[in-house]
């Protein structure tokens, strides 16, 4: 039979020997999380650069398509007056403003492409922006 002492020696052990090993758990928990952080701050990262690059695709979009409407519009202006040309008719009065209001509908189309480029890469700027701020966030994370 085992002497008391003993008994109480080895439950003692065995205490710290459970205590250790949860201790290493813990530790290793720990050293996963922060993996895990690190990992989806490097995403949150990526995904911000990716919005920053489409928000750079959606002006220079925008900046062509808006050059395509004025050069339409510029086409217009001239079909309207060669058109009026043609007809005989005096480029002075009235045949001036059909042609001015073709100029400024033209305008308009071009500056509302510019605006819509614009909310366009704002959108992407906003997302990147809480990308970043997700990214920052993991980067910093540490256990309690």
């Amino acid at each position: 039979m085992c002497e008391p002492t003993t008994l109480a020696v080895a439950s003692l052990a065995m205490g710290a020997i459970g205590t250790g090993a949860g201790f290493v758990g813990q530790m290793n928990q720990q050293a996963a999380m922060g993996a895990q952080q690190s990992y989806l701050a490097q995403q949150a990262r990526q995904r911000q650069q990716l919005a920053d690059q489409q928000a750079r695709d959606a002006i220079q979009r925008g900046q062509v398509a808006e050059q395509k409407q004025r050069d339409l519009t510029a086409q217009r202006i001239g079909s309207q007056t060669a058109a009026l040309a043609a007809q005989g008719t005096d480029l002075e009065g009235s045949p001036t403003d059909i042609l001015g209001d073709t100029k400024r509908a033209g305008e308009l189309d071009a500056l509302t492409i510019r605006n819509n480029a614009a909310r366009e890469a704002w959108g992407y700027q906003v997302q990147g922006a809480g990308f970043g701020a997700d990214a920052t966030m993991r980067e910093s994370w540490s256990p309690s």
